[in-house]
């Protein structure tokens, strides 16, 4: 399982679990979990990602108040992720 720490923007981030078909992802603001614990394929985790890296936006995306251009940082970063596994 491949775990990582993902910062979207000063005190957001998201910590990203991957055990090889599944991504796991809990987002955390001010050290306080937000939103339900995701659970995507690594297919849809690149769906997501792309919505997030063009739009700024997905209906799963839970954090709010930080700028669009982190969220579409985070969506590449998701999106490579989903490719790659890690």
């Amino acid at each position: 399982m491949v775990s990582s720490d993902i910062e979207i923007c000063h005190g957001a981030h998201a910590g990203v679990q991957c055990d090889g078909e599944v991504i796991t992802i809990q987002y955390v603001v001010n050290d306080e979990p937000v939103g339900d614990v995701r659970v995507y394929t690594r297919t849809d985790a690149v769906h997501v990602g792309q919505e997030l890296a063009r739009d700024g936006y997905h209906k799963d995306f839970p954090v709010s108040g930080i700028s669009t251009a982190d969220v579409k940082v985070f969506g590449a970063r998701l999106v490579e992720y989903g490719l790659k596994g890690q």
